[in-house]
């Protein structure tokens, strides 16, 4: 129910937002807009489904009361999603000209600034590891309740913002970045939930048995 609601809340602030979002921006910037997130979800690839391994193994330890486990197998997540996302962010800033200049039909007038909200999107992409990490605790601890009211509040926030920004004539890179910062804001909300259900978590621990077993 907690799910539901969530995004069904999620989709009707949108649906009310949106035709104010598009005249504001245009066609071409909205188009853009929605072409950032989409070429950054292209790279979720790199998360080779280790955020629900660590939902699995987490619960499965929880269960056992395992708290050494548990704290390797989310630091151990923790550590590599670190690394892919900032290798998934050197790829998407590194050719994102090239996939302006080659691959996507951008007015010309647009090109230098695709390129360059591409690059800043690109920090997004780590961001959303991070998040995707925190939040997992949330799910294998059963806590849908804390997920979608913070995910709820948060994604309420951001659109807000976006429109805030558009009324008083901010950029579409102004938005881009406060995306993120929302996304940064979330992390860190997670995570202070997580530490407060699992106080253990508060001490990193890296294991490579538990990052094996997890890719595997």
């Amino acid at each position: 129910m907690w799910n539901f609601f969530g995004q069904a809340w999620m989709l009707v602030i949108t649906l009310l937002t949106m035709p104010f979002i598009i005249h504001r921006l245009g066609i071409d910037l909205y188009a853009l807009y929605t072409l950032i997130g989409i070429i950054i979800g292209y790279f979720g690839f790199l998360q080779f489904g280790l955020g629900a391994a660590s939902i699995k193994y987490i619960a499965q330890y929880l269960s056992k009361k395992d708290e050494v486990n548990i704290k390797k197998t989310f630091w151990s997540c923790l550590f590599v999603y670190v690394l892919v996302g900032l290798l998934g962010a050197i790829i998407i800033a590194s050719f994102a000209p090239i996939l302006v200049a080659r691959f996507l039909k951008i007015p010309a007038e647009l090109k230098e600034l695709s390129v360059l909200v591409l690059k800043i999107g690109s920090l997004g992409f780590l961001v959303s590891m991070l998040l995707g990490v925190t939040s997992s605790v949330m799910q294998a601890i059963g806590r849908f309740d804390i997920l979608n009211r913070v995910g709820m509040i948060l994604g309420t926030a951001q659109i807000i913002t976006t429109v805030i920004l558009l009324k008083y004539g901010f950029s579409l890179k102004a938005i881009v970045i406060s995306n993120i910062a929302g996304q940064m804001i979330g992390v860190f909300v997670y995570w202070v939930c997580a530490l407060r259900l699992l106080p253990f978590l508060s001490k990193p621990t890296l294991d490579i048995a538990t990052v094996k077993r997890l890719f595997k």
